[in-house]
């Protein structure tokens, strides 16, 4: 899950009417909760359980390194947008808070592009953990032991 807090600034003209806005700072919080199930009919401890907990926790190792790698390119990719247009001005009272939904939009809307990359970068290694291979071994290697 990702949230982004974007803090604005601003400088109002000697006449007091004009003011120039302009983004402060951006915090973007990553929420990672993982979970992780096994059927219930394996007993814990069993040879299936032990697998199948040992297979779902790769997932959750392959989650972490994905987005432990992919925090820079979360960051130079705000940091790009926000250099490519940080402000807006002079504008009136009357728009200053369009003027802050309009940079804000600019910014969520970049932001969401970055994080559905992020996403789909997930997704392409998530498959590769779910490999026909890795269900052969995990299929096969409990054949002795009775399913509960």
């Amino acid at each position: 899950h990702a949230k982004y807090n974007i803090n604005f600034t601003h400088t109002i003209d000697p006449a007091g009417r004009k003011h120039c806005l302009w983004i402060k700072d951006v915090d973007i919080t990553l929420t990672y909760t993982p979970t992780v199930y096994v059927a219930s009919n394996y007993k814990a401890g069993s040879c299936r359980y032990d697998l199948t907990q040992g297979h779902e926790l790769q997932h959750v190792n392959t989650d972490i390194i994905t987005i432990k790698e992919l925090l820079p390119y979360i960051r130079q990719s705000t940091e790009t947008a926000l250099a490519q247009w940080y402000s807006i001005g002079p504008v009136d009272d009357a728009k200053m808070q369009e003027s802050q939904g309009s940079l804000s939009k600019r910014l969520s809307d970049i932001l969401d592009k970055v994080i559905e990359n992020v996403r789909q970068s997930r997704t392409l290694r998530q498959q590769m953990v779910d490999s026909r291979e890795e269900y052969r071994r995990l299929s096969s290697a409990c054949q002795k032991e009775p399913v509960h």
